[in-house]
C-alpha cells in the first residue's frame, strides 16, 4: 500500500456505476442520485442476505416510462437489478474499507469503517417488489390475457396451500447407452419428465434418442409450493374465482395460509403444461404480503374519523343501528335479538399472550332456533351483509370443504399432491359467518366447528402437510325443529338434530315462535307489503346515494354505506377495557352473582361460559360507542340481553332458568323427573306383579307429589320415545330391565 491507497492485490473488483446499467435508472428514480445510504442500512441490518425492497408506487411517481418498462419486462429488470445490487454491494464493502483512508468519505460512512484490508466475498443480492400501485392490480377470475408476461398484483384470500417439495428447474440427463452427461435442459415450465426428455432430443455424443435418465444431484433444484388465491367471499355471490400462485422462494412459503388475506406481486404467466386449449393464467410470485392478523386492512380519512366520533355520541345510537340493518319495515319484532346481533357486528377485543396465542376471545356466537318462517334466516343474511368479512353458507350451498378446513389431494403440475383447503369459518376470519340450517350439517362437521369456535383456530394435519388456520370469527347460526314446531317442554336433544356440545359454544340462544299476536301480526303485514312496494327507495339508500354529509336519515337509520364503515372503524381502532375496580367491574360481578343465586342445589342458572359471554357483550356495547372503557350502561345492556335469552332458551318446565337445558339439552328438573317416574314404574311393577305393568294413572299420581303435571308428561314422552318406557294399550307402562 502506498500513500494510504490499497494495493491491487487487496482491492476487490469495483463495478462501474454508470448508465450502462439499466437498473441504475430505477434505483435513481426510487432513491435519488445518492441512494447508497439506504442500501447501507439494509446491508447493516442483514449482512448475510442482501434483500432490497423496491417501492413500485415510488418508482411510478418519479418516472412513468421506467415503471412501464419494468412492468412489461419484470424478469429482465429484476435480473439486472439483482446483478447490479450484488456488484454494488461489493463496491460498498470496498468503499467502507477505503473510507478509513479518506477524510471526505469518512463522513458518509461513519460507523461502518473497516480498519483492516479485506477481500470482499461474492454476495448475492435479491430484489423484492413492494407497494404495487392500483394500475397493475388485476381482478381474480378476469381473463387478464392482456397482462400475460407482465408484472401484476393480486389481492385475495388464501384458498388452498400445498406442502413444500423440491422441484427441478433444470435437468441434467445421462445417456443410458454411452454414459455421457448432457447439457442442462430447462424444466421450469413443466413437472412432466417425459416432456423434458422430448425437448432434450438426441444424445450429444452417440446421437441416440429416448435413452436418458436424470443424473442424481445435478441441475438446479428449487423449493416449490403452490397456493390458490380467491376473491374475498363478500365480493362474490356463490363461487369465488381463484388463481394459482407458484412460490419458489422458501421465505414466502406458508406466508399466506388458507383463510388469510394478502397481496401477491409477481409475473402473470400461462400454464403451457396442459393438454387443453383453454388458457390457464397463473402468477409466479416475486413478493408476498399477508395482511396483519386482527386487522381489516382499511383506511379512514380524518374527516371520517371526526364523523364517526360524532355518531358515537348520539343518544339513540343503538336504535339507529337497528333501524339501519334490520328495520321494522323489513323485519317486524325481535328487538332484543336485533340488538344482540348489532353488538355481534362490533364484537369485543380479543386478548393475547406474548406469543400471540389467544387467551380470551372477543368475538361472540349467537344461535337462532325455533319455528320455520320466523325471519331467522333473513336476520342472519342482513348481519352478514353489514360487517366486513361477512360470509354466508347453508347446507345446500356449502362446498365439499364445509365449515372448517380439510386436507385433500389435488392435481398440481400433473401429480397428485396434498393441499390444505379452507372452509367458510377461516374464510370469515375477523368477520361473521352466517350459517343457515346448522342442523342440516353432519355431526362430525358440527363438532369440528364447535372446537374452532371456542379456540379461534383449526389445525389440519395430513401426510407432509400441517397448517394452523385462524378462525377469529363470530358465528350466527339458525336451526329448525325436527318436526317444524318448537315445543317449550321438550328437550333440545329431542327437537333439534344438533350435538349437545355445539349449544355450549353460543353466548346467546334466541327462540323464535310463530304464535298469533294481533299487534305483531299487523307489523309483520306492514313489513311484507313494504317489501313489495318500497324496494326502489331502499335501493337508493343502500347504494349510498344522496348527500354524503347526511349521516342520519328521516326514518331514524344511519346512511348504510357510512354505517358499515363505522363498524369497521370501531373494530379497527377501539379496544375497550373492563377496568379493575371500576363501577362497571363491580356491576359485572353483581350481575353474575345475582343470576347465579337464582339457582339451587340441583340447578344452575348460569355457568362461567355465559359469564365470559356477558363481558363480551358489554365490551361490544362499549366498542359500538367508541368508548375506551366499559361503563355500567354497557353492563346493564349485556345483562338485559343475557337474561332475555336465558328466559327464552334455558327455562325449565317450571319456568325457572336452568343452564343445563343448554349444556345437556335437557333441564335438571326434567332429568330428576325422569328418574322419579322410572322409580315409581319399577315400584308399581313389583306391587302389581299380576298385572301387565304399572298403571300409568298411578305412576302420574305418585310423581305429582314432587313435580308439576306438564313436567311429568314431558318426562314420560321422552322416555317413551327413547325406549326406556313402554306403554301398552291397556294403560299400563313397563320399564324394561
Amino acid at each position: 500500500m502506498a500513500d494510504g491507497v490499497p494495493s491491487e492485490a487487496t482491492q476487490p473488483q469495483v463495478p462501474t456505476l454508470g448508465p450502462s446499467y439499466p437498473a441504475l435508472a430505477i434505483l435513481t428514480a426510487h432513491f435519488g442520485d445518492w441512494f447508497h445510504d439506504e442500501f447501507l442500512q439494509i446491508i447493516e441490518e442483514d449482512p448475510e442476505k442482501y434483500t432490497f425492497d423496491l417501492d413500485l408506487s415510488a418508482v411510478k411517481a418519479v418516472n412513468d416510462t421506467i415503471f412501464d418498462n419494468l412492468v412489461e419486462h419484470p424478469e429482465n429488470y429484476r435480473r439486472d437489478l439483482s446483478l447490479f445490487l450484488s456488484e454494488y454491494t461489493a463496491h460498498v464493502e470496498w468503499m467502507r474499507w477505503y473510507a478509513a483512508t479518506d477524510e471526505e468519505m469518512q463522513a458518509n460512512f461513519s460507523g461502518l469503517i473497516i480498519d483492516e484490508p479485506m477481500i470482499v466475498p461474492e454476495v448475492e443480492a435479491s430484489v423484492e417488489f413492494v407497494n404495487a400501485p392500483d394500475s397493475i392490480t388485476i381482478d381474480i377470475g378476469n381473463d387478464n390475457l392482456d397482462h400475460l408476461g407482465e408484472l401484476v398484483a393480486v389481492e385475495g384470500v388464501g384458498s388452498t396451500l400445498s406442502g413444500t417439495q423440491p422441484r427441478r428447474n433444470e435437468v441434467v440427463f445421462r445417456c443410458d447407452l454411452c454414459n455421457t452427461l448432457q447439457d442442462p435442459v430447462n424444466a421450469s415450465w413443466t413437472t412432466d419428465l417425459k416432456k423434458v426428455q422430448k425437448v432434450a432430443g438426441a444424445c450429444e455424443a452417440c446421437e441416440r434418442k429416448n435413452c436418458f435418465t436424470p443424473a442424481s444431484n445435478m441441475g438446479e433444484m428449487v423449493p416449490y409450493q403452490q397456493m390458490k388465491l380467491q376473491e374475498p367471499p363478500q365480493d362474490s355471490i356463490d363461487n369465488p374465482r381463484k388463481i394459482a400462485v407458484d412460490v419458489y422462494d422458501r421465505d414466502m412459503h406458508d406466508l399466506i395460509t388458507p383463510g388469510e388475506r394478502g397481496t401477491i406481486i409477481g409475473v402473470l404467466k400461462e400454464n403451457t403444461d396442459t393438454d387443453t386449449t383453454l388458457v390457464e393464467p397463473f402468477v409466479e410470485a416475486i413478493s408476498m404480503q399477508a395482511n396483519e392478523s386482527g386487522h381489516l386492512d382499511m383506511e379512514f380519512s380524518k374527516r371520517e374519523a371526526s364523523q364517526f366520533k360524532e355518531v358515537s355520541q348520539h343518544p339513540e345510537l343503538v336504535d339507529a343501528g337497528i333501524n339501519t340493518f334490520a328495520p321494522e319495515t323489513d323485519i317486524a319484532g325481535y328487538r332484543d335479538v336485533k340488538e344482540s346481533l348489532l353488538l355481534m357486528a362490533f364484537g369485543g377485543p380479543s386478548r393475547y399472550d406474548a406469543q400471540g396465542n389467544l387467551l380470551t376471545r372477543g368475538f361472540s356466537h349467537i344461535l337462532l332456533i325455533g319455528d320455520a318462517g320466523t325471519a331467522k334466516s333473513a336476520l342472519t343474511r342482513k348481519l352478514k351483509s353489514l360487517v366486513p368479512h361477512g360470509v354466508g353458507v347453508d347446507s345446500g350451498t356449502s362446498t365439499a370443504v364445509g365449515l372448517t378446513a380439510t386436507a385433500e389431494k389435488e392435481e398440481i403440475g400433473g401429480t397428485e399432491e396434498w393441499v390444505v383447503r379452507a372452509g367458510a369459518l377461516p374464510m370469515a376470519d375477523e368477520g361473521v359467518l352466517a350459517i343457515d340450517e346448522l342442523d342440516k350439517f353432519n355431526n362430525k362437521e358440527i363438532k369440528s366447528l364447535a372446537g374452532a369456535m371456542a379456540n379461534g383456530h383449526i389445525e389440519v394435519k395430513k401426510a407432509s402437510i400441517k397448517a394452523d388456520l385462524r378462525t377469529h370469527t363470530s358465528v350466527v347460526a339458525t336451526a329448525n325443529p325436527i318436526d317444524g314446531d318448537f315445543n317449550s317442554f321438550e328437550s333440545y336433544n329431542e327437537q333439534f338434530d344438533l350435538p349437545t356440545e355445539i349449544l355450549n359454544r353460543f353466548d346467546l340462544v334466541w327462540v323464535f315462535r310463530d304464535v298469533a299476536d294481533e299487534e305483531l301480526d299487523s307489523r309483520i303485514s306492514d313489513a311484507v307489503r313494504s317489501a313489495h312496494t318500497d324496494w326502489a327507495a331502499k335501493e337508493v339508500v343502500a347504494d349510498g346515494e344522496g348527500d354524503p354529509d347526511t349521516l342520519f336519515l328521516d326514518d331514524g337509520s344511519i346512511r348504510y354505506d357510512f354505517f358499515t364503515r363505522y363498524i369497521a372503524y370501531a373494530r379497527e381502532t377501539c379496544d375497550p377495557e373492563l377496568v379493575e375496580g371500576s363501577a362497571a367491574y363491580e356491576a359485572v360481578d353483581d350481575t353474575w352473582m345475582r343470576i347465579r343465586n337464582t339457582g339451587d342445589a340441583d340447578r344452575n342458572a348460569i355457568n362461567p361460559r355465559k359469564y365470559h359471554g356477558l363481558i363480551r357483550l358489554a365490551e361490544a356495547s362499549a366498542r359500538m360507542h367508541l368508548r375506551e372503557e366499559v361503563t355500567v350502561d354497557d353492563v346493564k345492556r349485556a345483562e338485559r340481553l343475557m337474561l332475555s335469552s336465558l328466559k327464552e332458551a334455558a327455562s325449565d318446565e317450571e319456568g325457572r332458568i336452568d343452564i343445563s337445558r343448554l349444556e345437556t339439552g335437557t333441564s335438571s328438573v326434567k332429568r330428576w323427573a325422569i328418574k322419579n317416574v322410572l322409580g315409581h314404574v319399577r315400584d308399581l311393577q313389583s306391587e302389581y306383579d299380576d298385572e301387565p305393568g304399572a298403571p300409568l294413572k298411578e305412576v302420574v299420581s305418585r310423581a305429582e307429589r314432587d313435580y308439576e303435571e306438564q313436567t311429568i308428561q314431558s318426562a314420560i314422552n321422552t322416555i317413551t320415545t327413547d325406549g326406556r318406557l313402554v306403554e301398552t294399550e291397556e294403560g299400563y307402562v313397563i320399564a324394561p330391565n
